[in-house]
C-alpha cells in the first residue's frame, strides 16, 4: 500500500478529523468534505490507521468510521465511538461535554468576531454560514421578517459541496411553509424526516420541488427581539451524522440571541448613523447661524455653521473644549448660565446676546435619551442683527405714531368741542326763531360732533394698545367676567338678557386688555340680540398650550362673507339709525388679542346667532 505523498489528502485528512465538530466520520463523508475521490480517500485512511495515526472500526453492520487516534482519550476513549444511525442519537462523540465545550468556544468566537455593520444581509450571510459549521448540517437557511412579514423578509443559504447542484437556489420563503409554524409560536422545533412529512403543515415545497435540495431532517428556531417579537428563524437539515439532538437545538438558540443582538444592534447603527447624518447635515449648512452639542459639564461635543467662524474658531478647534474656555469672555459670561440651566432644570432657554456689534438668538435645548433623561444640551444661534434693526425702526416709528394719535387728538376734541357748545349755543339762544327743520340740522350737527369725538378717543385708546398694556401675568378669566357682570348689570337688566359662564381658566396676559375685550363682546351681543331678550353663553376649551374662548349668542348673526370684515377699524355692517357704535370695537378687541399672541375669528349664520372665539396663551396657577 503506498503512502503518502505531495499529491495525496493525508493534510486534508488530519485537518477534518482535528477539527470541530471532532466527530468520527465514514470515508464516503471525509470525501465529500475535502472534494477527493472516494476510492482515493478509502485507501489514505487504511494508510493512516497502519501508521496508527486514525482508528476505525465497522458498528452493528454500517459502513466503517475513522478518527483520530491521539483524540480517543478525549472523544472516545479505548473503545472507540458508539455509532448508530437507526435511533437518531448521536452518541458518536464519545465525550459530549468536550463537544458541547467545543462548540461553545466556537460560538464565543464568532461573537467576537462578527462584523459591527448595518447591513443585514451580511450579518444574515455570516450567521447562517456559523449555524451550518456550528452544528454540523449540510443545509442552513436564515430569514428576517417582521410580524412575518414574508414579502419583506430577507433571506440567506448556505449549502456544502454535497450540494454542489443546487448552489444557486434562491427561492424565498412566502410564509405557507412549516417555518411559519416556529415564526408563529416563537419556539424551536426539531424532526426527523420522517416525523417532518407527517406533520400536519409539511406541504414539501410546492411549486418549487425540483430546486429545493432534498432534506433530511430539520431543526429550526425563532430569532426573537428585544420586544419578544418574532424576527424571522434558522432552519437547518441534513446533519453530518445521525439526526439533531436537543444539545444541537440549545447551541443553535445561542446562536439565534446572537443573531437577534446583532440584527438589533445593526438597527441602532443605522439609526444612530442616520441621525447623526442628519444632524452634521444641519450643523454644516446652517446659515447665519450655529448648532452646538454639549455635555453635562458644558464642554463641546459637536458644532458647526456660520457664526462658529465669525469668533475664530472651527468646528474641530471647538470639540472637546469647555464653553468657558472656548469662547471669548463677553460671549461666554451671556450664554454660559442659560446653557446650565437647560440641563439643570430640563427646560429650554430662549435669549438675546450681543457680541461685536451683532444681536444673536440663542436656544438652549436639554437633549434627551430613549429613558427620557437629559444627558446633553443642544445650543442654537442666529444672527437676528436686521431683525432687531427693524424692531428698533418699528418700536421708533409706533412711539411717533403714538404721538401724533395723542396729538390729533388733542388738536381734534377742541374744535369739536367748540362746534357743539357753539350749536348749543345757537340752539338755546335762538330757539324760538328756529323752525323744525333747523332744529333737526343742528341735533344731526351735534350728534356728528360727539360721534367724531367718540371715534378719536376710540382711536387713541387703539393706538395704545401696544405701548400702554401692563406686563403680561396669570390671569384668571373668571375673575375678569365677575368684574364684566357687575359693570353691565344695568344693560343686563334692561335687556332681560341671560348669561351664562362656564369654568374659565387661568390665562398669561394683561388683565385690564382682556376685561376690554370681554366687556366689548357681550355688549355686541347685548346690542345684536334682535327682538328676543339677549342669551349669552362663555366658555373655554384647552388647545395645546392656548386656551380658545368662545362668547356664544343667539342673536340675529352676520353673513360668513362679512366675518373678516368687521374687524377692520370703523367697519359697521348696520348704520348708527339701527345700531349705534364707532365701529372700533371688534377692532380694538382683535389688537388686543394680537398683543398676546393669540387670533380671533366669528363663526355665524344670519338669524342663528354667533360664536365670537380668540385665543390666549395658557397661564400659570392663578392661585400660586
Amino acid at each position: 500500500m503506498p503512502g503518502p505523498t505531495d499529491q495525496s489528502p493525508t493534510r486534508e485528512i488530519l485537518t477534518l478529523l482535528d477539527g470541530p465538530p471532532y466527530e468520527p466520520f465514514t470515508a464516503r463523508e471525509v470525501a465529500d468534505r475535502i472534494g477527493r475521490p472516494l476510492d482515493t480517500v478509502r485507501e489514505e485512511l487504511n494508510h493512516l490507521v497502519g501508521q496508527e495515526v486514525l482508528r476505525t472500526k465497522e458498528i452493528d453492520g454500517h459502513e466503517p468510521v475513522w478518527w483520530l487516534a491521539r483524540r480517543e482519550g478525549v472523544d472516545g476513549g479505548g473503545a472507540g465511538p458508539a455509532h448508530s444511525a437507526s435511533n437518531g442519537s448521536d452518541d458518536r462523540d464519545g465525550a459530549p461535554d468536550q463537544r458541547l465545550l467545543d462548540q461553545h468556544r466556537q460560538l464565543a468566537q464568532f461573537v467576537t468576531r462578527i462584523d459591527i455593520t448595518d447591513d443585514v444581509d451580511e450579518i444574515l450571510r455570516q450567521i447562517t454560514v456559523e449555524a451550518r459549521e456550528l452544528v454540523g448540517a449540510h443545509q442552513s437557511v436564515t430569514s428576517r421578517t417582521l410580524n412575518q412579514d414574508w414579502e419583506q423578509a430577507i433571506n440567506e443559504v448556505s449549502l456544502s459541496d454535497k450540494y454542489d447542484g443546487y448552489q444557486e437556489y434562491d427561492t424565498e420563503p412566502d410564509g405557507s411553509g412549516i417555518y411559519s409554524v416556529v415564526c408563529e409560536r416563537n419556539e424551536p422545533m426539531r424532526m426527523t424526516q420522517a416525523e417532518l412529512e407527517s406533520h400536519p403543515s409539511w406541504n414539501d415545497f410546492g411549486d418549487d420541488t425540483d430546486e429545493h435540495p432534498p432534506m433530511d431532517g430539520w431543526l429550526a428556531v425563532p430569532i426573537i427581539g428585544p420586544d419578544d417579537e418574532n424576527r424571522g428563524l434558522i432552519q437547518l437539515s441534513d446533519k453530518y451524522h445521525g439526526e439533531f439532538t436537543e444539545a444541537d437545538e440549545a447551541i443553535l438558540t445561542q446562536l439565534a440571541n446572537v443573531a437577534s443582538a446583532a440584527i438589533e444592534n445593526a438597527r441602532l447603527y443605522a439609526e444612530l448613523h442616520e441621525s447623526e447624518e442628519r444632524y452634521r447635515t444641519l450643523v454644516e449648512n446652517f446659515p447665519d447661524g450655529a448648532v452646538t452639542l454639549y455635555d453635562d459639564d458644558l464642554r463641546y461635543i459637536a458644532a458647526g455653521g456660520d457664526n462658529v467662524q465669525r469668533i475664530g474658531e472651527t468646528a474641530d478647534s471647538l470639540t472637546g473644549r469647555d464653553l468657558e474656555d472656548a469662547l471669548p469672555e463677553e460671549l461666554a459670561s451671556q450664554l454660559i448660565p442659560h446653557y446650565r440651566t437647560a440641563i439643570e432644570e430640563e427646560e429650554q432657554q430662549s435669549f438675546v446676546a450681543e457680541y461685536d456689534d451683532t444681536y444673536y438668538l440663542f436656544r438652549a435645548v436639554p437633549v434627551r435619551d430613549e429613558e427620557g433623561d437629559v444627558y446633553a444640551g443642544m445650543g442654537i444661534s442666529q444672527d437676528i442683527t436686521e431683525r432687531q434693526e427693524y424692531r428698533r425702526r418699528l418700536e421708533e416709528s409706533n412711539r411717533r405714531l403714538e404721538q401724533f394719535a395723542h396729538a390729533a387728538s388733542h388738536d381734534l376734541q377742541e374744535p369739536l368741542r367748540m362746534v357743539s357748545s357753539y350749536l348749543r349755543l345757537l340752539e338755546s339762544r335762538y330757539d324760538d326763531e328756529l323752525d323744525e327743520d333747523a332744529q333737526e340740522f343742528i341735533d344731526f350737527a351735534v350728534d356728528g360732533a360727539d360721534r367724531m369725538r367718540t371715534m378719536v378717543d376710540a382711536l387713541l385708546e387703539y393706538s395704545r394698545v401696544e405701548s400702554r398694556g401692563d406686563p403680561f401675568e396669570p390671569v384668571d378669566l373668571n375673575a375678569v367676567l365677575a368684574d364684566v357682570r357687575e359693570d353691565l348689570q344695568v344693560k343686563l337688566a334692561e335687556s332681560d338678557a341671560e348669561l351664562t359662564v362656564a369654568e374659565l381658566p387661568c390665562v398669561r396676559g394683561d388683565a385690564d386688555q382682556l376685561r376690554q375685550v370681554s366687556q366689548n363682546l357681550l355688549e355686541n351681543a347685548i346690542k345684536y340680540s334682535g327682538d328676543e331678550p339677549p342669551r349669552i353663553h362663555v366658555d373655554a376649551e384647552r388647545a395645546g398650550t392656548e386656551w380658545v374662548v368662545s362668547v356664544h349668542d343667539e342673536g340675529i348673526g352676520i353673513e360668513p362673507d362679512y366675518t373678516d370684515q368687521i374687524f377692520q377699524v370703523f367697519e359697521q355692517l348696520h348704520t348708527s339709525d339701527d345700531y349705534s357704535g364707532t365701529g372700533m370695537g371688534l377692532a380694538l378687541c382683535e389688537r388686543i388679542v394680537e398683543r398676546h399672541g393669540g387670533s380671533i375669528w366669528v363663526e355665524s349664520e344670519p338669524g342663528d346667532g354667533s360664536m365670537v372665539s380668540f385665543t390666549l396663551p395658557a397661564g400659570d396657577d392663578c392661585d400660586s
